[in-house]
């Protein structure tokens, strides 16, 4: 983060020559034939301490668009004919754009105190990740050309699925500050690079953080200091959920929907000017876990006919999305079918952009759920932001005809567990069925097989048991030694087959109050993880540089090593 420096002449009219070329709100792919864009993006590159030096592989990727651009005469992707757009798999937004006026001094008087705090966040995800990204947030005065407060991330290399970026200051007043964010990324070797911005009004309208009812945490889960709001999609036992906040049973469906119930207010200080339109609002739950896939699940419908302006008050939004457990009574927002990795950790993205009386900018608000911090409402609060807990949505992970060893150690098939079974665990000690999920599974599964003749069918994100501690399936090669029932065995084989059919997991409590992470069962012999253990593992798991450099091609290896040197600088 920066202190408050002036832009020069140069520089500031470099900056109202970019948000010349775009709306508020909506992302502008910098065009690198035209010199002055080209320069905007490259000061900011220079203001982050990228330099060429350091991040030869992202300077030739640069040079390479400005060739490319200038000759197709402007950043077009070859054989479209129009500038390419962001797809829905990928976002790059500002989340939030707030001045944070005083909540006692707007009861006294209902006016914005003279000089106050201004935050402003955003988030970029790709799905799969990319070979390198890099993030600038800045909140500028347009008049004079100050730069408030400003924030870089990056580059960082073999990464990219979830990265936000938040920046805080102060300011003297909402009026005439910008938010602008300038991102750029690579998602593949040969794929055109993204080079864009987007910038937001800075506003004082919203006061307070919004009211949210749902989604919340059961009272139950909070006494037990659970930090996630728990979904279960899939369950084939209605009435067995304790784990989980809000529960769909769906027995006889084989694409699990993902629902998200959302019911909550916002206040504004000014009378909202209708009609409120679809278009400005904005929907999407996204992948958290670092490594994960890092996809954005937009809503299937929209959501218009679920927002509103009150009807008794003209400065409230309200938005009503409310969960039944019956899915013929649910009225909760439906993401489709559930496409993102087995027990993924979610966060949601839900914005509403209007107009307000005496205003000639639009505003907006934002429910935005984050990884940190895990509490609500918390010292991180804006006006116009509401910080809720991720959500964690759990289900499938092995083909359904996998036999699970009983404590007595006979077994079972895993479509057939129903809750409450006692199961052998990690150093025969006992743990029991929670609850089982499923889903339909048509990738091809890994077919692990060992030596000693057994096998199992797995998604590649499964975790298994080895000698030397939990492994994704995808990770394992042919010798790595297996915890098995009988002791260890050595992997023989590892194909794909081709498998259409519901694959399942279930949860695990242990009855000898072991830490969560001794959530392991036997599948076909082989100690496998439950649907806990993936999360704890993921989410506790640090990519190393050499899994970084081993994911990137060689010529960025260098670029890659310099971010790492940087970055243990900086800790």
């Amino acid at each position: 983060m920066t202190a408050v420096k002036k832009l020069s002449m140069q520089d500031h009219k470099d900056l109202l020559h970019v948000i010349g070329k775009s709306q508020p709100g909506i992302p502008h792919q910098l065009d690198f034939s035209d010199e002055i864009q080209y320069r905007f993006f490259m000061k900011d590159l220079e203001d982050a301490g990228v330099i060429e030096k350091d991040f030869p592989q992202v300077y030739k990727t640069i040079a390479r668009a400005k060739e490319v651009h200038i000759a197709q005469n402007g950043p077009v992707l070859p054989g479209t004919g129009t500038p390419s757009q962001q797809g829905l798999e990928n976002v790059n937004i500002i989340t939030t754009a707030v001045y944070n006026t005083s909540p006692a001094n707007l009861a006294a008087a209902n006016t914005p105190v003279a000089t106050g705090q201004c935050s402003a966040s955003a988030v970029s995800t790709v799905v799969g990740g990319t070979i390198f990204t890099t993030l600038v947030l800045k909140i500028i005065d347009i008049a004079t050309g100050n730069v408030l407060v400003s924030k870089q991330i990056g580059p960082v290399f073999g990464e990219g699925e979830y990265l936000p970026i938040l920046t805080e200051g102060t300011a003297p007043g909402a009026q005439g500050m910008k938010v602008v964010f300038t991102y750029s990324y690579q998602q593949k070797e040969g794929q055109p690079p993204v080079f864009e911005t987007v910038h937001l009004d800075l506003n004082d309208e919203p006061v307070g953080i919004p009211t949210v009812t749902q989604p919340v945490l059961t009272p139950e889960h909070l006494a037990q200091g659970q930090k996630y709001i728990k979904f279960g999609i899939g369950r084939p036992q209605p009435g067995y959920n304790p784990d989980c906040d809000y529960v769909w049973s769906e027995s006889t469906q084989d694409h699990p929907i993902v629902r998200l119930p959302m019911v909550g207010s916002q206040k504004f200080k000014s009378n909202i000017v209708g009609p409120l339109k679809e278009e400005n609002i904005t929907c999407y739950l996204m992948l958290v876990n670092k490594g994960g896939a890092g996809a954005p699940i937009k809503p299937t419908g929209g959501l218009l006919s679920g927002i509103q302006i009150s009807p008794n008050d003209p400065k409230l939004l309200t938005w009503n999305f409310p969960y039944n457990g019956d899915i013929k009574l649910d009225k909760s927002i439906q993401f489709g079918p559930a496409t993102f990795a087995p027990d993924s950790l979610t966060a949601l993205f839900f914005q509403v952009i209007l107009n307000v009386e005496g205003s000639t900018d639009p505003v907006q608000t934002c429910i935005y759920g984050t990884t940190s911090p895990y509490w609500s409402p918390s010292s991180y609060d804006q006006p116009g932001i509401y910080v809720i807990r991720p959500f964690d949505y759990v289900w499938h992970c092995v083909a359904e005809d996998t036999e699970v060893t009983l404590i007595d150690k006979s077994t079972k098939r895993i479509d057939q567990l129903t809750g409450g079974e006692a199961l052998l665990g990690i150093d025969g000690k006992t743990v029991r069925v929670l609850d089982t999920v499923f889903g339909q599974e048509e990738k091809p599964l890994l077919a692990i097989t060992n030596d000693q003749g057994e096998s199992i069918k797995v998604t590649n994100n499964h975790f298994i048991m080895t000698d030397k501690g939990p492994q994704k399936a995808d990770k394992l090669s042919e010798g790595d030694a297996l915890i098995t029932v009988t002791g260890t065995s050595k992997i023989k084989s590892i194909t794909r087959e081709v498998f259409n059919r519901r694959v399942w997991n279930i949860g695990l409590i242990n009855t000898d109050a072991e830490p969560a992470e001794d959530h392991y069962f036997f599948g076909n012999g082989m100690l496998i993880g439950d649907r806990h253990a993936a999360s704890h593992f993921a989410l506790n798991h640090e990519k190393t540089l050499e899994d970084v450099l081993q994911a990137l091609p060689v010529e960025w290896h260098k670029d890659a090593i310099s971010a790492f040197e940087r970055k243990q600088l900086e800790v």
